[in-house]
């Protein structure tokens, strides 16, 4: 799931979008229109990161198509405390990816 946090989020084209999603959606579960109108964004834009985050099981949705609530997956509610160590090294500089990897190691072994 490390290498998927990566590239969901620093290694592709529209990570800060997906981190803004995920920060609306540790407050609680919203649809894609709710999430259009926090955001201020495009709809297509976040059902497209939608999308990315679903196939990347980081989001589910929960209920019928039109209306559904996005929520986190269990697999990523276990790599939470990882992706914010991402956000973290990444709001004092950009960080490549070897450097967070050694972050990751450093965590756990201590």
């Amino acid at each position: 799931m490390h290498a998927v946090l990566w590239y969901v989020f620093l290694g592709s084209r529209g990570g800060e979008t997906r981190m803004r999603i995920i920060d609306l959606l540790r407050k609680h579960p919203r649809n894609a229109h709710q999430l259009k109108k926090e955001m201020d964004v495009d709809y297509s834009t976040i059902r497209h990161s939608l999308r990315v985050l679903e196939k990347n099981r980081i989001v589910m949705a929960v209920g019928d198509a039109y209306g559904a609530m996005y929520r986190f997956t269990p697999e990523f509610e276990g790599v939470l405390e990882d992706y914010d160590l991402l956000l973290d090294a990444q709001k004092e500089k950009k960080v490549s990816k070897p450097k967070w990897e050694k972050l990751l190691k450093q965590r756990k072994g201590a």
